[in-house]
C-alpha cells in the first residue's frame, strides 16, 4: 500500500498545472465571490477526480495484470485509493478552510467563523459522498461509462427529490416544518457527517467486491 501511495503522489506531482488552475478557481470562489463552500467542494471534487484518473492510469494498456504481479492484493489496492483520495482531499480542505478563517479574522468578521467551519465541514461531507459514489463506478464501468451512469444517477436523484417535494407539499409540509423547523445547523452538519461516514464504509465494501470480481 505504501508503494502505491508513493506512486500516486508522484503522479500528482506531475500534474502541477492542473492543480494550479484548480487552486486559482478555488481562490476566485473565496476572494472574488466569498462563496467559500463552493471553493471547498470544488477542490475536494478535483482531488477525487485525480484519484479516478490514477485508476484509469493503472488500467491503461492492460496494466492491471502487471500491477497485481507485485505484492499487493485487490483489497489493498482499493484501500489505498480510498486512503489516497481522503488524505489529499482532506489536506486541501484543511488548507482552504484555514485560509478562509484567517481571511475572516483579518476582516474582523470573527462572529462568522463558527458558521463558516460548520459549512466547511458540511462541504467536506458532500465531497466525501461524491467520492463514495465515484470510486465504485470507476472500478465497475471505467471512465466513459462511469460518466453516463453518474448522469443517470443524478437525474434519478433529482427526479426522486422533485417527486418527494411535491408529495410533501401536498400532504404534510406543515407538519414536517413544525417537527423539524427547530433543527440547528450543527445538527444538520452532524447528520451529514454521519451519513458520509456510513456511505464511505458501504462504498468501500462495494468497491472491494467489484475489484474481487473484476476480470484482469
Amino acid at each position: 500500500m505504501k508503494g502505491m501511495f508513493i506512486k500516486d503522489l508522484r503522479l500528482l506531482r506531475g500534474q502541477k498545472q492542473f492543480f494550479l488552475i484548480a487552486c486559482v478557481f478555488a481562490a476566485i470562489f473565496l476572494f472574488g465571490s466569498n462563496q467559500y463552500y463552493f471553493g471547498i467542494t470544488y477542490l475536494i471534487i478535483m482531488f477525487a477526480m485525480f484519484t479516478l484518473s490514477t485508476i484509469s492510469y493503472d488500467e491503461y494498456d492492460n496494466g492491471f495484470p502487471f500491477l497485481f504481479t507485485l505484492p499487493i492484493s485487490r483489497k489493498g489496492y482499493v484501500r489505498e485509493k480510498y486512503a489516497y483520495c481522503l488524505v489529499t482531499s482532506g489536506i486541501a480542505w484543511g488548507v482552504f478552510t484555514l485560509l478562509t478563517v484567517m481571511m475572516k479574522v483579518i476582516k474582523g468578521q470573527v462572529a462568522e467563523i463558527q458558521p463558516l467551519i460548520l459549512t466547511s465541514v458540511g462541504a467536506l461531507a458532500a465531497g466525501v459522498l461524491m467520492i463514495s459514489l465515484m470510486i465504485p463506478l470507476q472500478l465497475k464501468f471505467g471512465s466513459e461509462k462511469r460518466q453516463i451512469v453518474m448522469i443517470v444517477c443524478f437525474a434519478g436523484l433529482f427526479f426522486l427529490s422533485y417527486c418527494g417535494a411535491k408529495v410533501l407539499n401536498k400532504f404534510g409540509a406543515t407538519r414536517f416544518a413544525a417537527k423539524f423547523g427547530n433543527v440547528t445547523m450543527s445538527g444538520i452538519v452532524t447528520a451529514g457527517v454521519i451519513i458520509a461516514i456510513v456511505m464511505t464504509v458501504i462504498s468501500y465494501l462495494v468497491a472491494v467486491y467489484i475489484m474481487n470480481k473484476k476480470e484482469l
